[in-house]
């Protein structure tokens, strides 16, 4: 008989949230593959909405949700208004996880760390006692990124919640960065490879020298910037106007890029391609040379990272740069350039050479894919998470 699992994940319903669905549907990929029968409760626009994943594994998630709660949405109008807004949809958060837990009856849950509250706070303390129960992450240490990005008075309130649940928990799952301090729950960032296809680099531009690919959700710390300001100075000093540097994606830092290729007139150089998906991508990344990953993690306080994106560029087979150190990923990698982590531009006559001795090695694609999958795929990841789980349901059983 199947084990049930059931998986909760809260995040923000945009474009930021498309690489944390893919995680989360990965992983819940990974738990069906190993013996679960997993339920996953999503943001869906304005709704939280119980998803079943295919236990065929056609597909990634069951469409038809079987219960639904207006549980997000947007507080507007007064503060008071706002208020009791925001009361009212803890409270139909809360009432709607009890009736999926009731419904489903899980033998574990598997929860994605939401923003506490004091009613579910009494959900995760009360069904933990019933249920063993998985707290998740996805940033570890958590507390500098969320004081930077929420406020001290936020994470005092976030801080005083988690304690209130912590010793109900069955265990403390941590996306880290660092493996110096690697507890059995300490896991790094991974992709399913099977899901991402290998690029073909038959098809490289030969009328440009170097063509650079990014893919995000625009913020400050990707750094793009100084790849920019790097293309500038390269151009001046060589008189060359032979790299691009295609942008992909949306996101709060678009406005500020755009309007420092026109002040550095790069319009030629610089292309933003906005979001692209599905085949359209794949075309760019098969076009392109190389990839960049987070140039300015540096903005954050941060020296080391576990990116989603490196992961897939890996799995994808191209080239990539970044500032950031990785524990996926040893010095020696030899498809990866590390360029420092301050705010200088980027050196293009040292990405360039990058890019040459990289892409001399013809089975450059294979052998990332290959890396990719015996290295960063989540089934690799999540063993030991697995093996965790078994054991807790096993002794449930024999209690």
């Amino acid at each position: 008989m199947n084990k049930r699992l059931l998986y909760i994940a809260f995040f923000r319903e945009d474009s930021e949230s498309v690489g944390f669905k893919n995680k989360v549907y990965a992983q819940c990929r990974v738990f069906r593959n190993s013996g679960f029968e997993v339920s996953l409760v999503l943001p869906r626009y304005d709704r939280l909405v119980l998803y079943k994943i295919d236990p065929e594994g056609k597909g990634d998630v069951e469409r038809e949700y079987i219960h639904s709660s207006n549980a997000v949405h947007r507080t507007t109008g007064s503060k008071l208004r706002s208020l009791i807004r925001k009361v009212r949809r803890f409270r139909e958060i809360v009432l709607f996880l009890s009736e999926v837990v009731r419904n489903i009856n899980p033998d574990v849950i598997y929860m994605r760390r939401p923003r506490l509250f004091r009613s579910l706070v009494k959900f995760i303390r009360y069904t933990s006692k019933h249920i063993p129960t998985l707290y998740e992450f996805p940033t570890w240490p958590w507390e500098k990124e969320f004081i930077r990005t929420e406020g001290i008075l936020s994470f005092i309130y976030e801080f005083m919640c988690f304690m209130m649940i912590k010793n109900s928990l069955s265990g403390i799952v941590k996306i880290q960065t660092d493996r110096r301090h690697e507890d059995r729950l300490s896991l790094q960032n991974g992709v399913d490879v099977s899901k991402i296809p290998v690029r073909s680099s038959k098809i490289l531009q030969k009328n440009v020298d170097l063509q650079i690919l990014g893919v995000a959700t625009l913020a400050k710390w990707h750094g793009y910037d100084r790849l920019i300001e790097g293309i500038r100075n390269y151009i001046d000093i060589t008189g060359k106007d032979n790299v691009v540097f295609h942008v992909v994606g949306d996101g709060a830092e678009r406005p500020f890029l755009e309007e420092r290729v026109k002040e550095l007139h790069l319009e030629k150089s610089v292309i933003f391609h906005g979001v692209k998906t599905g085949k359209e991508l794949d075309e760019l990344f098969d076009k392109c040379h190389i990839a960049v990953g987070s140039l300015g993690i540096h903005r954050k306080g941060l020296t080391q990272t576990s990116e989603l994106k490196l992961r897939e560029y890996c799995a994808r087979g191209i080239p990539f740069i970044c500032s950031s150190a990785d524990a996926d990923f040893p010095s020696d990698f030899p498809f990866q350039l590390k360029v420092p982590a301050d705010e200088r531009p980027i050196d293009l006559n040292i990405v360039s050479s990058f890019a040459d001795r990289a892409l001399s090695d013809t089975e450059h694609s294979v052998k990332m894919r290959e890396y990719a999958k015996e290295n960063l795929d989540w089934s690799i990841k999540m063993k030991k998470l697995i093996d965790f789980m078994n054991e807790i349901l096993e002794s449930k059983v024999r209690r």
